[in-house]
């Protein structure tokens, strides 16, 4: 599936971009709505993941984002 990405920060020129997804779903188990969801869900994971890898990187200690 293709997803079309548009984002503007306040004061800021809207940026675009487009992304692709892979899945073994169809549209009769999942609706446009349900596979955006589950996108939105996977990219929550990521986003959680990087700011751990962060923390982690700028405190030196492992586990530093969970406190």
């Amino acid at each position: 599936m293709r997803i079309h990405l548009r984002r503007q920060e306040n004061g800021k020129r809207q940026t675009r971009g487009t992304v692709y997804a892979v899945t073994s779903l169809d549209t009769h188990p999942a609706s446009p709505a349900d596979l955006g969801g589950y996108v939105r869900g996977h990219w929550g994971i990521e986003t959680r993941t990087y700011a751990d890898i962060y923390q982690e990187s700028i405190s030196g200690k492992p586990g530093a984002a969970e406190k």
